[in-house]
């Protein structure tokens, strides 16, 4: 299976994205992602904040801002194998959905 890219997460993790979801899912259910492999990559390795999926104990949510004060990269990252493999990525207007609020992995405000 080929990859479209691997990368390293801010928490020292090895994700890819494989090039089946990325066409299969990725960009078939969000067509507003075509164009955007970067912009996942980017999400990926330099997130604002990683938190745990509320619905799956092996997934993290990472959220990176897109330049606009109200819109977020979302990317959904299964670590059931190791690398992890990216889910899901959209581009959504805050940040929620499908997260436990109460474990923040990773806050990029929070480094000093």
């Amino acid at each position: 299976m080929k990859n479209l890219f691997e990368t390293t997460d801010a928490l020292g993790r090895k994700v890819i994205c494989e090039s089946d979801q990325w066409h299969s899912h990725i960009i078939t259910s969000h067509p507003e992602m075509i164009g955007k492999i970067y912009n996942v990559e980017s999400a990926v390795s330099k997130p604002d904040v990683i938190y745990k999926s509320d619905k799956h104990d092996d997934r993290d949510v990472y959220f990176q801002n897109y330049g606009f004060p109200e819109l977020y990269i979302k990317v959904v990252v299964g670590f059931s194998s190791d690398p992890g493999k990216i889910i899901t990525a959209f581009i959504q207007k805050e940040i929620r959905g499908n997260i436990d609020k109460k474990i923040k992995k990773y806050d990029k405000t929070k480094l000093s």
